[in-house]
């Protein structure tokens, strides 16, 4: 932030039950750009009294608030905050939509977020889909932070992909693939891996190349708003790393070559029982 010559400002305390910056920076400048890190696993059962409430009413809401078939809110798992995270800060990116503005965000999630599975899960990523919000969504290669060596992913929302009314186009990357990444020059317990500046270009690269789909490293998925809109995204099945590639198995052959060996195995047998009997 330094380098681009924006002032910090620092703000102490709970972002899901009172968060300093709903209105944007000292209630005056509004979020272009946001970048975050929320914590993975965080319990909030002794906040969901007031996220509960707090989400009664939608549009002072500090969360993107969702909602099932029957009108009632939808909340995530109490163990994981990881979703009431991202939901707010769909929250503050809707708030500068309705101002006429862009606004744009990159957060971190594990690597099961866009899959894991649950009812709750699924009804906030489709409606997450729904809005049109996610650009793309980034696998991350594992051993990229200090405390812990899990893989993570990076999803970066728009809000200009807003705009397409019946479908939008869905970008996934695979940043784990070798040549993506790097060994840390100076690594610290768990963070191994980093991006190069090679590495970064590249990436970006593949982001906003026009091609639908590079082997191994990019896929894009056309999303279809509406009932059939998708709740689940597994990156590591929709686009297979080249080692994670399943060899193509000929059924007939290999049932032959069973029976071959079986019949083989029998022979053996065979022959044994009658040395036993002579």
């Amino acid at each position: 932030m330094e380098a681009l010559d924006i002032p910090n400002t620092l703000a102490r305390g709970n972002t899901l039950t009172n968060p300093a910056f709903i209105n944007g920076l000292n209630g005056n400048d509004s979020f272009d750009f946001i970048i975050t890190n929320p914590p993975f696993g965080i319990d909030w059962k002794h906040e969901e009294k007031i996220i509960s409430k707090n989400m009664e009413d939608e549009k002072k809401s500090f969360f993107f608030v969702v909602k099932d078939e029957k009108g009632k809110t939808v909340l995530p798992p109490k163990g994981d905050g990881q979703f009431l995270f991202m939901l707010h800060i769909i929250k503050l990116m809707l708030n500068e939509k309705e101002k006429g503005k862009d606004a744009f965000a990159g957060i971190i999630s594990s690597s099961s977020l866009p899959y894991a599975s649950g009812k709750q899960q699924d009804l906030i990523r489709k409606a997450i889909f729904e809005t049109g919000i996610v650009d793309t969504i980034l696998l991350q290669p594992p051993n990229m932070f200090s405390n812990t060596s899990m893989q993570t992913c990076i999803w970066f929302l728009n809000t200009q992909k807003m705009d397409n009314k019946t479908k939008y186009n869905l970008t996934l990357v695979r940043a784990d693939n070798p040549g993506l990444y790097a060994k840390h020059p100076e690594p610290m317990d768990n963070m191994k891996n980093t991006y190069s500046e090679e590495n970064i270009k590249e990436i970006l690269e593949l982001i906003k190349s026009r091609k639908k789909e590079i082997s191994y490293k990019k896929k894009v998925i056309s999303v279809k708003k509406g009932d059939s809109i998708i709740s689940r995204i597994n990156i590591s099945s929709e686009l297979p790393l080249e080692s994670e590639q399943m060899e193509d198995i000929d059924l007939y052959e290999l049932y032959r070559d069973l029976m071959e060996t079986l019949d083989c195995l029998c022979k053996k047998r065979n022959k044994r029982k009658i040395r036993q009997v002579v």
